[in-house]
């Protein structure tokens, strides 16, 4: 009898040792993402007016480097309009200024940066 409550003891205090470090708050976080202010930098692979194609250079927590972007614009700080082969950047909202345009991101902003 004195065995066994000693044996009920230890799987009791095994059981509770095992379980010490499972509270509520200690499973894994998700990353934040910034939904509401990012910037991408990137090389001008296609121009239609005031609308390009372009390649990210330097991504952010939604677009990896090498990802192709659509992307319009209102007016180009540095020239005029933007022309294949220039580096080009900018500041854009996920949330209210990213769409899809056959198939590739579409990003609408009202500045962009040449140069």
């Amino acid at each position: 009898m004195r065995k066994s409550m000693i044996s009920i003891l230890l799987i009791a205090a095994t059981v509770m040792t095992l379980f010490a470090g499972c509270g509520s708050n200690s499973g894994p976080t998700l990353p934040t993402l910034d939904l509401y202010s990012s910037s991408l930098t990137g090389t001008v692979e296609y121009v239609d007016g005031q609308s390009c194609r372009v390649s990210i250079t330097e991504g952010d927590d939604h677009y990896d480097e090498e990802t192709s972007i659509q992307l319009t614009y209102s007016k180009a700080e540095g020239k005029a309009l933007a022309e294949v082969g220039d580096k080009v950047s900018f500041e854009y909202n996920y949330i209210e200024d990213v769409a899809d345009y056959n198939g590739l991101p579409h990003i609408t902003v009202e500045q962009i940066k040449v140069g």
